[in-house]
């Protein structure tokens, strides 16, 4: 089976947010316009990784394992994200 250049990119995409993950965990002080523009990155490639899967797995000969995963984390990511995002205006306002 021929692996697809678009799903191997938004399986790639959906994996970016893991190095703001990788930057908490080895305690990497991010401040200030970094911090804004990892948050932007990783909105983006969330979103971006969920509609390159959903074209490539509503296409049955496009369909491959990468574009699957890719769905799975993507969506995933984006349920914790607007997760924490109903949570944090909550908080707030609540």
């Amino acid at each position: 089976m021929k692996k697809s250049t678009l799903s191997i990119t938004a399986f790639v995409l959906s994996l970016f947010p893991f190095i703001t993950l990788l930057s908490s965990i080895l305690n990497i002080k991010i401040e200030g316009n970094l911090q804004t523009g990892f948050v932007v990155f990783n909105i983006i490639s969330i979103l971006s990784a969920i509609i390159l899967s959903i074209i490539q797995v509503k296409d049955k000969r496009k369909r491959d394992v990468f574009s699957i995963l890719a769905l799975c984390i993507s969506s995933v990511l984006g349920v914790l994200m607007i997760g924490i995002s109903i949570f944090g205006i909550l908080a707030t306002f609540g």
